[in-house]
């Protein structure tokens, strides 16, 4: 595998994904700009999760062109590429460098994981233990959706039965105002606008580990599709900083689409 091989696939997860949100996280996330709310009741965070629910992008299917700028201690990488979901059913993300070339294509359906590597002929056919593995931490299907489409998500915890009144609190964030969930080691602060109803921040940490991940939303209100036009992932250690800067282009929804993956006979598989 070639050395730059290895970082593009990561910056991919991490876009997509995928570091989505369980790397290894710092053990502050609480800055001077959080303050705590008064102990908001049960019942004004449920209504708060119902009112961003109720602002989800509506679609069957969605295709998404992006660009995306990543920096590390070391490197860096502008990536192309184009993701389209079914929901609930499957992601498919092409990835693209320079001039156009294809150098990565993946699939993620609830249960599976697939991609093929173009720069070193390898690929992977299995389940999530290999983004659970490179992100420590237990990453599904769902999250990552959630994760490209602006949706509540839980580190480590499904959504559709959360009991605000265990391990929950609110708290502000300048404009914002914030969900805060802990279930140690982690603890999660999402922050919404609460005149739009659509998460604007999230923050995780992981107090067993020492790295910070920050997730930001922006680009609201081009289109009436409740998508962002852009989305920032920030990771922070003791030795070692990385960034993804993703701007979504073309946006369509509900349009029929494919899902093409194919592995040529000579790629060699890797675990």
């Amino acid at each position: 595998m070639t050395t730059k091989s290895p970082t593009i696939i990561i910056a991919f997860l991490a876009i997509a994904i995928i570091s989505l949100t369980g790397c290894k996280l710092h053990k502050t996330i609480v800055t001077s700009e959080k303050k705590p709310s008064p102990a908001a009741p049960a019942e004004d965070m449920s209504g708060a999760y119902r009112q961003i629910k109720d602002h989800y992008p509506v679609y069957n299917n969605l295709l998404i062109k992006f660009s995306a700028d990543y920096s590390g201690k070391d490197e860096s990488h502008t990536l192309n590429g184009v993701i389209r979901i079914k929901k609930d059913t499957m992601i498919w993300v092409s990835v693209s460098a320079i001039l156009g070339i294809e150098v990565a294509r993946f699939i993620f359906t609830p249960d599976s994981v697939k991609y093929v590597n173009k720069l070193d002929d390898t690929y992977y056919l299995g389940n999530y233990s290999l983004i659970d593995r490179m992100l420590h931490a237990r990453i599904d299907y769902y999250t990552l959706q959630s994760l490209i489409t602006d949706e509540f998500f839980i580190i480590n915890r499904k959504t559709d039965s959360l009991d605000f009144s265990n391990g929950f609190s609110g708290m502000t964030d300048n404009n914002l105002q914030c969900i805060s969930y802990l279930s140690p080691p982690y603890q999660q602060n999402i922050c919404y606008n609460p005149a739009s109803s659509k998460i604007e921040k999230v923050t995780i940490n992981d107090a067993n580990a020492a790295r910070t991940m920050h997730v930001a939303y922006s680009g609201f209100g081009l289109e009436d599709y409740h998508l962002p036009h852009k989305l920032s992932i920030e990771l922070n250690s003791p030795d070692d900083q990385s960034k993804i800067e993703i701007k979504f282009g073309k946006i369509v929804l509900n349009k029929n689409l494919d899902f093409p993956f194919k592995i040529l006979k000579e790629y060699k598989r890797t675990y």
